[in-house]
């Protein structure tokens, strides 16, 4: 019998009950020493069978998906390092092997206990930083002063004048901005994974972050209305999503 295996997690765990599976199996806890893994019983060839004629199918590979990250989430007040979707292991023997060779991460799921992960996403708002940028700018606060006072033709001319200056300077500010919103961001969290893609823009925000964040419920409950803030201070606004599994903080930062 082959095991589905969800997540390290500690060996106090209990299996919560009434959760459907992947596999459709009863969720079980192995445990050796200091650590313990969360899975299910599963007959390997008829869900190999079953994967080799589904794989190409979206909507069964998310449903499979779905259910191995709600078994995860489930289980993250009792503290878990989660597993990718599809890890399966032969024999209880390489289950015990397994957790064997993982022992030095006992700290790390410890240090997990009571957390949860959070996609902050940051944009540079136009419509806030446009005025500001302006007024930072001997040539373009000239320009502005310039339009206030005419019309037609000279107008547009000194309206497009503007614009492209606001443009440019914006572009240039990009990295600025992408590193006051890191800086802010890490002295407000413990513990902060960045991406090397950004949110997607629209024409009046600009992308400069992406990040993953690591929460307890205290630090949950404060930190949205601090990110609220962040339009009128900074000129950024800021979206925050979760709770998810801790994927992306299975390995200490540091390490």
């Amino acid at each position: 019998m082959s095991y589905y295996i969800y997540a390290f997690v500690p060996t106090s765990t209990t299996p919560l009950a009434g959760l459907t599976t992947v596999a459709g199996q009863t969720l079980e806890k192995i445990m050796l020493l200091d650590m313990a893994v969360l899975c299910e019983k599963l007959d390997r060839q008829v869900f190999q069978s079953e994967l080799e004629t589904e794989g190409n199918n979206p909507a069964w590979l998310s449903e499979k998906a779905v259910l191995h990250d709600a078994i995860i989430t489930a289980h993250l007040p009792q503290g878990v390092l989660p597993l990718r979707f599809g890890t399966i292991l032969e024999s209880k023997a390489a289950v015990l092997n397994l957790l064997e060779q993982n022992q030095q991460l006992k700290a790390r799921l410890l240090a997990l206990q009571g957390k949860s992960e959070f996609a902050v996403r940051i944009w540079a708002d136009k419509t806030v930083l446009t005025p500001r940028l302006i007024a930072s700018d001997e040539n373009l606060d000239d320009l502005s002063v310039q339009f206030d006072s005419v019309t037609g033709g000279k107008a547009y001319m000194l309206k497009k004048r503007l614009q492209d200056g606001v443009d440019r300077l914006f572009a240039q500010q990009i990295p600025t901005f992408r590193s006051i919103a890191f800086g802010q961001l890490a002295d407000l969290v413990n513990q902060l994974v960045p991406f090397t893609r950004t949110p997607k823009g629209t024409t009046e925000r600009v992308g400069i972050l992406e990040a993953a964040v690591l929460l307890d419920a205290r630090e949950y409950a404060l930190l949205p209305a601090e990110l609220e803030s962040w339009l009128d201070r900074y000129g950024f606004a800021v979206e925050m999503t979760g709770p998810f599994a801790p994927y992306n903080f299975v390995q200490d930062a540091e390490e």
